[in-house]
């Protein structure tokens, strides 16, 4: 694979990574709180890293699966869909937002000194499920002198993962 010159690689580069599998670091570390949080393992590409994980409620309880227009679809009839029949209370909006906050709290270091910026996650924590996979993206990518990240976040505190290549 050609390399590029400076610190990200080409959209070339990019794709190529794709037919290559990232390398992976596992973590196996797993913690109980008001969430369960599992840490399975990083994978570190050419440039970015992934934090895969698992976020399970303790609490969690299933519930009935219930037509969001109720009785309008079993007569043919047509309603008006609005926040209260989806389940969009302000209740369920106070606690997207503590999500969005949980999800924001999350960091990632390395003993370089690199500045990770998080780019985006996926999946989270939920309160109509049991668990859900958990992937944080990095757009960075960890520079080969370093031997240790640092994955920061809620119920599961601070971690050091050495690095293995």
């Amino acid at each position: 694979m050609e390399s590029s010159e400076g610190p990200l690689p080409t959209p070339r580069e990019m794709v190529d990574a794709f037919v290559h599998a990232p390398v992976l670091v596992p973590i196996g570390k797993r913690a109980d709180g008001d969430r369960i949080v599992v840490l399975s393992h990083v994978e570190l590409w050419p440039w970015r890293v992934i934090v895969r994980a698992l976020v399970a409620d303790p609490q969690f309880a299933p519930q009935p699966v219930q037509s969001p227009t109720g009785d309008l679809e079993a007569s043919g009839g047509v309603g008006v869909v609005t926040a209260e029949i989806l389940g969009l209370t302000e209740q369920r909006h106070e606690r997207w937002r503590r999500d969005i906050e949980w999800m924001n709290s999350w960091t990632l270091a390395d003993d370089a000194g690199t500045e990770f910026v998080a780019s985006g996650w996926s999946g989270g924590p939920s309160d109509d499920q049991l668990w859900c996979d958990l992937a944080l993206n990095y757009d960075t990518a960890v520079p080969p002198q370093a031997q240790r990240l640092t994955i920061s976040g809620p119920v599961i505190g601070s971690v050091e993962v050495p690095l293995r290549r």
